[in-house]
């Protein structure tokens, strides 16, 4: 029935299930990747768990954005239907996947700020250089977040 309505086009159903089958795979193999990463990250017994929980904190949602982003892009090119819904999807997930590496390297720098701002103690009246180097990180932050 499903051949005779032909809403898979010039390809059979097996064709489809494949691409099925490897979407999936696909989208499951990122998840798992992001899922090991963090809880390995989780489970270290490093002495500087400062840095850690930062990296936990800082770049766990735009990681997992990113991983799922080019993995649902790669199953997208799998598709060779050519239609305007079908290239604005790419067009989406092209901006998707520069969104998550301008999010990811937001990230890293307020990690870096982050690690060097705990060195000192802003909160102390007379410290014109910790408050220099968090001025300075301030202004880095929001010229990237900007670009």
């Amino acid at each position: 029935m499903i051949q005779e309505l032909n809403i898979f086009g010039k390809y059979n159903i097996a064709d489809w299930l494949v691409v099925l089958i490897l979407s999936i795979s696909i989208l499951l193999s990122s998840g798992l990747l992001h899922l090991i990463i963090f809880k390995i990250l989780k489970h270290s017994k490093k002495k500087d768990k400062f840095l850690i929980t930062k990296i936990q904190e800082r770049l766990r949602i735009p990681s997992l954005l990113l991983l799922i982003t080019i993995a649902l892009n790669i199953i997208l090119l799998s598709f060779v239907i050519e239609n305007p819904f079908v290239l604005g999807i790419k067009h989406l997930f092209k901006k998707l996947i520069i969104l998550g590496f301008a999010w990811i390297s937001i990230g890293f720098v307020k990690l870096g700020k982050d690690l060097v701002l705990s060195r000192y103690d802003i909160s102390e009246k007379d410290n014109l250089k910790a408050r220099r180097v968090y001025t300075q990180f301030k202004i880095i932050e929001g010229i990237l977040s900007f670009i």
